[in-house]
């Protein structure tokens, strides 16, 4: 009987070391591959299918590796795995080692992390996570910005009285670090800061600069009184953004873009978005009238999701 139990584990640790074994030889010969500019759909569709642990396992001896291309190729395939990933453990350790790549001392790779760790859902960090990125914000690292952001959408309180000192004593490498500073704390519901922030835009007339550039950061800190006014520009009917056709100078409201940048983030929105961000409609009209009038019904009952950067 012993003898059977002893077969039976050498066959299952044997398979398991075949199948790890495997997974290496995918994952190393993809990030070769994509170094090489020959690498496929269906190599990495193959990698993502596989197990996702094992997965995990075979890319971190490249993310050390002596070459800067090799480690960004490679982190590049540990952000698609997190990405694929159902197993929520698995994405959790997944974020942990992304933090560790914040640190690689090849700037690219520290912004490729960073904004890659965008993507993921606030669930994703755990303790340990938020710890190490609180670590973070104590070095000068390049694109400090994104960081001071990503804090603030994950939420980590000791940072609160940080931010609000760095702040008050100028300490912060530029004027893009001193505008997320004042976001974070939004983010994080001090309520001056919010204030601060929807009052900066307020005042700033609307065109498609706004648009593109402020609004989003209104909608990143997921408040409603940011929000209550990126809806009454949906309302409005001035004219003054520029229309997507390359080949017109005639100016149309700003409401379709604005939109498209808050469906995601709004429980019941009465319209969605594609995979290109675009509005899932065929009538951009018919789609604002319908928006209007669910404001007109739901602009103090609202819930707008927190869950995503």
């Amino acid at each position: 009987m012993k003898t059977s139990i002893y077969f039976i584990v050498f066959l299952t640790f044997g398979f398991t070391i075949h199948a790890q074994t495997n997974v290496n030889l995918m994952v190393d010969n993809y990030v070769k591959a994509t170094i090489e500019k020959r690498s496929t759909s269906d190599q990495l569709k193959q990698i993502l299918l596989s197990d996702n642990l094992q997965v995990f396992y075979a890319i971190l001896p490249s993310l050390s590796d002596s070459t800067a291309e090799t480690r960004a190729e490679a982190y590049r395939l540990l952000s698609a795995l997190g990405y694929a990933c159902k197993d929520a453990a698995v994405r959790k350790r997944i974020v942990k080692q992304m933090i560790k790549g914040c640190r690689d001392k090849d700037s690219g790779i520290c912004g490729m992390e960073l904004n890659s760790l965008t993507h993921f859902l606030k669930d994703d960090f755990d303790k340990e996570a938020a710890y190490e990125l609180s670590l973070l914000t104590k070095q000068n690292l390049p694109h400090y910005h994104i960081l001071i952001k990503l804090t603030g959408f994950v939420g980590i309180p000791d940072l609160i009285t940080v931010y609000r000192q760095m702040l008050a004593e100028k300490k912060y490498p530029n004027s893009q670090s001193r505008w997320a500073l004042h976001l974070a704390l939004a983010r994080m519901g001090e309520q001056d800061e919010i204030d601060y922030c929807v009052q900066k835009v307020r005042k700033t007339p609307i065109n498609d600069d706004v648009v593109y550039e402020l609004l989003p950061d209104l909608i990143y800190t997921r408040q409603k009184n940011a929000f209550d006014y990126l809806l009454e520009i949906i309302e409005s009917n001035d004219e003054n953004c520029s229309s997507s056709n390359a080949d017109s100078n005639v100016k149309i409201v700003c409401a379709y873009r604005i939109m498209e940048q808050i469906a995601p983030c709004i429980e019941n929105f009465p319209v969605e978005t594609g995979v290109s961000g675009d509005l899932k409609t065929s009538n951009y009209d018919t789609a604002l009238a319908k928006v209007r009038e669910w404001i007109k019904l739901n602009k103090e009952s609202y819930v707008i999701k927190t869950d995503s950067f």
